[in-house]
C-alpha cells in the first residue's frame, strides 16, 4: 500500500475528529444557552438532524472526549426520550377521544331511533291516512287546495318530530307521500312550522301552487322582518 495514501487517511481521520469535537463543543454551548429540554427540537429545526443521529456520530469519537460528550448530552437525550413518550401519549389520547366521540354520536342516533320506535303504530297509520285525505283535497279546487296544503304541512311537521332520524323520515315520505320531491318536502316542513292563520294567509294570497316557490318567496320576508325588529 502507498505510504502517502496511509498518511493522507490518518490526516483525514484526525481532521475529521477535530471537526467532530468542535461541532460537539459548539452544540454543548447551545445546550447551555437553551437548556437540555429544548435541544432536540432545536437540532431538528436548525440543523435538520435528529438528536439520535448526532448521538451515533458522537460514538465515532474515541476515548475520553466521547465519554465527556456523552455525559454532557445525557440530559438532552433523556429530555428527547420524555418528549417522544409525551407525543405518543398525546396521539393515543387523541385517538381515544375520537373513538369516544364516534360512540357518543352512535348512541345519540340509537336513542333517536328508539324514541321514534315508541310512537304507536296507530298514530303512524292515522298520519298516513290524513296525508292521503289532504292530498286528495288539494286536487278539488282552490279552497280545498289551501286547506289540504295546510294539513299536509302540519302532518309533515308531526312526522319529522316523530321520526328525527333522516333515514327513517325519508323512508316514510318515500313510502307514503307519493309524488312529493325533496324540495317540496323541505318547503312544506318550513311552512308547517308557521302558525296556521299565518300559513293560511300566505297560501290565500299566493298565485303559485308550487310549495317550494311559495316558501322561497316567503323566507326572505321572514328574515327582513326579523332584522327590522332587531334594529
Amino acid at each position: 500500500m502507498d505510504p502517502q495514501q496511509a498518511d493522507r487517511l490518518r490526516a483525514l481521520w484526525k481532521s475529521g475528529g477535530d471537526k467532530y469535537r468542535s461541532f460537539f463543543y459548539a452544540l454543548n454551548e447551545v445546550q447551555r444557552e437553551i437548556g437540555p429540554k429544548a435541544l432536540p427540537r432545536w437540532c431538528l429545526r436548525h440543523l435538520k438532524l435528529d438528536l439520535q443521529v448526532i448521538d451515533k456520530a458522537r460514538k465515532l469519537i474515541d476515548g475520553i472526549d466521547a465519554a465527556n460528550i456523552k455525559a454532557d448530552f445525557a440530559a438532552a437525550a433523556a429530555a428527547e426520550k420524555a418528549q417522544r413518550a409525551a407525543d405518543g401519549a398525546a396521539k393515543r389520547q387523541a385517538r381515544a377521544s375520537a373513538k369516544a366521540q364516534t360512540r357518543q354520536q352512535q348512541q345519540q342516533q340509537h336513542r333517536k331511533r328508539e324514541r321514534a320506535a315508541k310512537m304507536p303504530d296507530a298514530d303512524l297509520q292515522d298520519l298516513k291516512a290524513r296525508w292521503f285525505d289532504a292530498d286528495r283535497r288539494c286536487r278539488t279546487g282552490i279552497e280545498n287546495w289551501i286547506e289540504g296544503s295546510i294539513a299536509k304541512a302540519k302532518i309533515l311537521c308531526a312526522m319529522r318530530a316523530a321520526l328525527p332520524a333522516d333515514q327513517d323520515f325519508g323512508a316514510w315520505v318515500d313510502a307514503n307521500a307519493l309524488g312529493l320531491n325533496h324540495s317540496d318536502r323541505a318547503a312544506l316542513i318550513g311552512l308547517g312550522c308557521l302558525e296556521e292563520a299565518e300559513l293560511r294567509d300566505i297560501l290565500t294570497k299566493s298565485e303559485s301552487r308550487s310549495y317550494q316557490l311559495i316558501w322561497k318567496a316567503y323566507r326572505p320576508l321572514r328574515v327582513v322582518g326579523a332584522n327590522a325588529a332587531v334594529s
